[in-house]
């Protein structure tokens, strides 16, 4: 699958989506970078890029659809910042456990701890459907 079909797909259930425009546009935003700065894209960076006459809940909004398994256009990481300063990349699974939940097991000594929001960074990287090979 490549960005094009991802679109399309979008313009597919464009009456059921959050925002399909910004959708697009986040596409769009993702495809046009180069691979090595697809790696760690936060809301802010998303914020940061298509923020003109946007509100941020709209901007989550759409990021969060394409991270959803509707679409699964992002593919939503996470990292944990330990109370020693420690970073522990955490997997789309235990980023929703620890955001459900509000704990995570400590990747470095395996006590199960309560984790603040502030401790957890989500982040995005683009999905197998981004396919370099097609373009746009």
């Amino acid at each position: 699958m490549s960005a094009q079909t991802l679109k399309q797909e979008i313009e597919k259930k464009r009456d059921h989506i959050p925002s399909p425009d910004l959708c697009l546009r986040i596409i769009d935003f993702v495809a046009a970078k180069p691979f090595a700065e697809r790696e760690f894209m936060t809301y802010r960076t998303f914020y940061n890029a298509l923020n003109e006459g946007n509100e941020s809940t709209e901007i989550f909004s759409a990021v969060s659809f394409l991270a959803s398994s509707r679409i699964e256009a992002l593919s939503p990481l996470g990292i944990f910042v330990d109370e020693s300063g420690g970073e522990h990349e955490l997997s789309a699974r235990d980023l929703w456990d620890v955001m459900q939940t509000g704990r995570i097991v400590h990747p470095r000594t395996g006590i199960l701890i309560e984790v603040p929001s502030k401790s957890v960074l989500i982040f995005f990287v683009p999905s197998q459907k981004f396919d370099d090979k097609e373009g746009l």
